[in-house]
């Protein structure tokens, strides 16, 4: 499993039972989470790779992963993320910055 899932995956859990929810609502978010950010870095590698990659939906992507990164407590990769949005466009450098600082070469 991808790195960053599984530090995401980690800080959710102290992040939702500091809610105060059950170990069974605790399971559904984390297996929602998990399935969804699986889902969403399997799609931004996919835009990635591309040979012409769609820096529109690439901007989209990141933006989807942002939001479930910080809603899930992610706060270092969610604010890393959001340089990337600020920019006003993103080049092959940045691709290849983040591809590798979200470790997309590992096994999502």
């Amino acid at each position: 499993m991808n790195k960053r899932i599984k530090q995401t995956l980690k800080m959710a859990k102290k992040k939702f039972q500091s809610f105060g929810f059950s170990e069974e609502q605790l399971s559904k978010l984390l297996d929602s989470g998990e399935r969804d950010l699986v889902l969403e870095l399997k799609k931004l590698k996919k835009l990635i790779e591309n040979n012409s990659p769609n820096l529109l939906e690439i901007n989209k992507s990141i933006h989807g992963l942002k939001g479930l990164l910080l809603n899930m407590g992610n706060q270092k990769v969610g604010d890393k993320l959001t340089e990337f949005r600020e920019k006003s466009s993103l080049d092959m450098e940045d691709l290849k910055e983040i591809y590798e600082y979200l470790k997309l070469d590992q096994e999502v």
